[in-house]
């Protein structure tokens, strides 16, 4: 219910709550029982799905940032998301915070790796890495 207006990271304690009630749900129609025990945990997965997009693009518009600030500071990264300076990094909407960013120094390239907190996906799937030549 209530835990769907709020932003994931903030509706944990609400869904874990629901999550409780909804395994021990019993009404006098059983019909309405099952439904309700079945349907919950597909709404459940619905929710994560849509904020995972959302941070999936959020992933993205941060590293387009970081590109930007690469062509406008003689192709290096910032050390931080701070310095970003034109475009703003955005946040991982499971964790509320910044989307985690590494900057590698590789030789004649700097690279860049942007870390969401999906939760039930791959490790390798969180990772988005992108490399800028100087």
């Amino acid at each position: 219910g209530r835990a769907v207006y709020l932003p994931y990271h903030l509706s944990e304690s609400v869904r874990e709550g629901s999550d409780k009630i909804s395994q021990t749900y019993e009404t006098d129609n059983p019909l309405a029982t099952i439904l309700a025990k079945v349907l919950y945990p597909a709404i459940t997965q619905v929710i994560i799905a849509e904020e995972r997009v959302v941070t999936w693009h959020n992933r993205l518009m941060t590293m387009e940032a970081l590109r930007q600030y690469a062509s406008e500071h003689n192709n290096t990264l910032p050390k931080t998301l701070d310095e970003l300076d034109n475009l703003p990094a955005m946040l991982d909407t499971f964790t509320g915070q910044l989307i985690q960013y590494q900057r590698l120094e590789e030789g004649n390239h700097t690279a860049a790796i942007l870390t969401v907190q999906v939760p039930a996906i791959s490790s390798s799937e969180n990772s988005l890495r992108i490399q800028i030549k100087q």
